[in-house]
C-alpha cells in the first residue's frame, strides 16, 4: 500500500517536472542587429584659380631728357632754352583722328580739333616702299626698299575737321607701301632760326621732350602712391563635393523562442 503511494507521488512529480521544464510556450523578444547602409556627405575640395588684381608699385626712375643723347639742362644752348621757355607755357591741344587711310603711294589723315581754341596740328608721316625687282643680267628677284618722311601742318578752328596728305617717294609699278603717322598735338613752336647745334627741328624736339618730362614729374607728384599695375595671382578656393560612404548601423529585430512553462510563469 505504501509502495503504491510512493510510486504515485513519483509519477506526479515527474509529470510536473516535464510540464515545467520542457519548452512548451512560444514567446517574442527583440535583439539589436548590425547592418550596412550608404551615407551621403559633403567634403570641401580645394582648387586653384587665377585672378586679376591691381596694386601700386613705386615709380621707376625717370631719366631726364638729355641724359643719354642730349646735353644736360644747364648745358643747353640758348635756342633750346628759349624754345623750352615758350613751350612750357603752352599745353597740347585736344584732337580726334577721324580717319587714316591710304591709296597707292598717298596717305590721308583727317583730324578734328576738339579743343576750345584754334591750333595748328602737325602730322608726321613715315613711309616704307618695297618693290620686287629682277637683276638686269641674271634675272633673279630681289626686294628694293626705300624710306621717306614728310611733315604736314593743318590749322583748325574749334570743332573744325581737316585732312592732310603726303606721298611716299620711289613708288612705282609693282611697289607696296607701309606707313605710319604721329600728331604734334597743336603745340605752337616759336619760329626761330636754325641753331648751330642741329637746326630748328632739334630745338623743337628737345624742348618738347623737356616739356613732357616736367609734365610727367607733375603727374607723379599728384600720385605719390605709385603707378597702378595690373597683375595676376593664383588663389585656392573650395567647393563642396557630394560623396558616399558605407557605415554600420543597428536596428531592432523581433525573434521568437520556446520557453518552459516555469520560465514563462516566472518572467513573462
Amino acid at each position: 500500500m505504501k509502495t503504491g503511494l510512493t510510486i504515485g507521488i513519483v509519477v506526479i512529480v515527474a509529470l510536473a517536472l516535464v510540464v515545467c521544464l520542457a519548452p512548451l510556450k512560444t514567446v517574442a523578444y527583440t535583439v539589436m542587429v548590425d547592418y550596412e547602409d550608404t551615407q551621403t556627405y559633403y567634403e570641401n575640395v580645394p582648387y586653384e584659380v587665377t585672378e586679376n588684381y591691381t596694386e601700386y608699385e613705386p615709380w621707376d626712375e625717370l631719366p631726364e631728357p638729355g641724359s643719354n643723347n642730349f646735353p644736360a639742362l644747364g648745358d643747353l644752348n640758348q635756342d633750346i632754352l628759349d624754345a623750352f621757355e615758350d613751350v612750357a607755357k603752352m599745353s597740347p591741344k585736344d584732337y580726334e583722328v577721324i580717319e587714316a587711310r591710304s591709296r597707292y603711294e598717298t596717305a590721308y589723315v583727317t583730324l578734328r580739333n576738339t579743343d576750345e581754341v584754334a591750333a595748328t596740328f602737325t602730322v608726321s608721316f613715315s613711309f616704307e616702299v618695297t618693290t620686287l625687282k629682277y637683276h638686269y643680267y641674271y634675272g633673279y628677284p630681289y626686294i628694293e626698299s626705300h624710306r621717306s618722311q614728310a611733315d604736314k601742318d593743318i590749322y583748325l578752328e574749334p570743332s573744325e575737321e581737316g585732312t592732310v596728305k603726303a606721298s611716299a617717294k620711289y613708288y612705282g609699278e609693282g611697289s607696296s607701301m607701309t606707313w605710319s603717322y604721329s600728331v604734334w598735338p597743336g603745340i605752337e613752336f616759336p619760329d626761330r632760326p636754325a641753331s648751330s647745334e642741329g637746326g630748328l627741328e632739334r630745338v623743337r624736339r628737345e624742348a618738347a621732350e623737356w616739356l613732357a618730362y616736367f609734365t610727367e614729374l607733375e603727374y607723379r607728384a599728384e600720385h605719390p602712391q605709385g603707378q597702378l599695375v595690373e597683375k595676376e595671382r593664383t588663389i585656392t578656393k573650395y567647393r563642396q563635393v557630394e560623396k558616399q560612404r558605407t557605415v554600420v548601423k543597428q536596428r531592432q529585430e523581433t525573434r521568437y523562442k520556446k520557453v518552459t512553462l516555469l520560465d514563462y510563469l516566472l518572467h513573462y
